[in-house]
């Protein structure tokens, strides 16, 4: 699997980000691929890390003192290697749900529901000094509702953007500039993700407020086929100059 990238909207040098998605493993497993992930980028100096977990529905652990009707067996054993990341201290932790059958993300956090959970994954982190984002749907709601979890930043889910924007940029763009204000009005940071491109990251980033990073993945892999990474990552970071 091909590692997301960030690019950093205020500067010139990126963070250097990787990922994993543990959907379809064992809590084991899954227990053992995220120790090997964190050790191997610890040792490559990689500062930001991104896990991704499913509902936990291949694991049979009834004992298990972290699973949750609401939230899945997995995403609740993370906080053990939460532990072991804080002795790494990457400079930013993104919180993102994911279904345990989802291909890639799909929707942000109910901040609501789930303001519990995030909050006492958030302390954790920040009491070590790490920036923390979490991903949220653009709802003024769950902006309002992430300010309760002590979160620093969000990321705002930007699918239904990219969808929108061949069909009317200024209608696709509306939501996310009101639940940025909102952010603005809160102190929250923004940060944004999912299905940006060059083709819609300009207007995105010259429209949105006080907008701090994106992150791209699939579309700066894509485009880089082509164009090589040398040429596709400043070409964004000239589009978000703009």
């Amino acid at each position: 699997k091909l590692p997301n990238k960030d690019i950093k909207c205020k500067k010139k040098q990126s963070l250097k980000t990787r990922s994993i998605d543990l959907h379809g493993n064992t809590l084991d497993y899954a227990n053992k691929l995220v120790y090997d992930f964190i050790i191997n980028f610890y040792e490559n100096n990689i500062n930001k890390i991104i896990v991704v977990t499913g509902k936990g529905l291949h694991s049979q652990n009834e004992n298990n003192p972290y699973v949750s009707k609401d939230l899945s067996i997995l995403k609740y054993s993370i906080p053990e290697f939460i532990e072991m990341a804080l002795k790494i201290k990457p400079t930013q932790v993104t919180l993102v749900p994911d279904a345990y059958d989802a291909i890639t993300s799909n929707a942000g956090w109910d901040t609501l529901k789930h303001k519990a959970f995030l909050k006492s994954s958030i302390n954790q982190l920040k009491a070590e000094g790490i920036r923390t984002s979490i991903f949220v749907d653009p709802l003024i709601e769950m902006v309002e509702g992430a300010l309760e979890t002590g979160t620093d930043r969000i990321e705002l889910y930007t699918e239904a953007y990219a969808s929108g924007y061949s069909i009317g940029p200024e209608k696709a763009i509306d939501p996310y500039v009101s639940a940025a204000e909102k952010a603005n009005e809160l102190g929250i940071g923004i940060n944004a993700g999912h299905d940006l491109s060059l083709e819609n990251i300009a207007f995105f980033s010259k429209n949105i407020p006080q907008l701090l990073e994106v992150s791209i993945g699939h579309s700066l892999i894509c485009e880089s086929l082509y164009l090589g990474f040398e040429n596709v990552i400043p070409m964004y970071l000239h589009r978000l100059s703009l």
